[in-house]
């Protein structure tokens, strides 16, 4: 019996509809106002659950910086392994990088 697509593939149709239907979004003002509000609900839940907040506690500021982050870091991540899943980032490569950046960011920032 066929079990049908596991949750990794289910997670891949979905994140290639989610592209495609942002290629129709150029041309659709409906579509785009339904991705747009898609994301800022994803904003606010990324943040939430990083910070283990109830999601209508995630502040503007925090919305614009944490959560827009993380669905940036998301979303090219998803399109890395989606494309390229040889040469896609791990997550021991995620999180050294993560350290790397804000070390640079430190340092430029003081000097």
């Amino acid at each position: 019996m066929d079990a049908g697509p596991n949750r990794q593939e289910c997670g891949l149709q979905l994140w290639l509809a989610s592209v495609e239907a942002a290629v129709h979004a150029e041309h659709s003002p409906r579509i785009r106002e339904l991705l747009t509000q898609g994301m800022r609900e994803g904003r606010s839940g990324l943040a939430a659950g990083l910070l283990d907040i109830p999601e209508d506690a995630v502040d503007n500021q925090t919305l614009r910086t944490i959560g827009a982050l993380q669905l940036a870091l998301m979303s090219g991540l998803l399109m890395q392994w989606t494309l390229d899943p040889d040469h896609a980032p791990t997550e021991h490569d995620i999180t050294q990088g993560l350290i790397g950046l804000a070390a640079r960011i430190s340092d430029t920032s003081h000097a």
